[in-house]
C-alpha cells in the first residue's frame, strides 16, 4: 500500500485524505474554522459513520509504530473528531468573540 492509499475497505475516505488529512492540530483547526458549515458536514456524513471501524483498523498497530501508509487514515480521523464539536453542538466552523480564544492561543509543542 502506497502512502496515498488507505486500506480497501476504507477506500471510498481516500478522496476526501488530500484535502482532509491534515498533519497537525493547528492545521485542523484552521481547517475547521475556515470550512463553511456544508463543507464540514458533507466531511462528518462521510468519515463520522466510519470511525469505529477506522479505530479498529488501527488499533491493529502497537502505540507509536504507526506505519507512515496509515498516517493519513490516523489524520483523517483526528479531523473527523475535530469536525464533530461544531456539527454536533456549535452549529458554527468556529466560536464567535467572545467565546472563543484565539485559534493559536493553545498549541502542543513539540519537546
Amino acid at each position: 500500500m502506497s502512502t496515498n492509499e488507505l486500506p480497501v475497505a476504507l477506500s471510498p475516505l481516500l478522496s476526501l485524505a488530500a484535502e482532509w488529512a491534515l498533519p497537525t492540530e493547528a492545521a485542523r483547526k484552521e481547517k475547521r474554522a475556515t470550512s463553511t458549515m456544508e463543507q464540514l458536514k458533507e466531511f462528518y456524513d462521510r468519515v463520522h459513520p466510519r470511525v469505529v471501524e477506522i479505530g479498529a483498523h488501527l488499533d491493529r498497530y502497537p502505540m507509536g509504530s504507526l506505519p507512515r501508509d496509515q498516517e493519513r487514515l490516523f489524520q483523517l480521523a483526528l479531523m473527523a473528531v475535530e469536525v464533530a464539536m461544531p456539527i454536533e453542538f456549535y452549529r458554527l466552523p468556529d466560536l464567535p468573540p467572545p467565546a472563543a480564544f484565539p485559534r493559536d492561543r493553545f498549541l502542543i509543542a513539540t519537546v
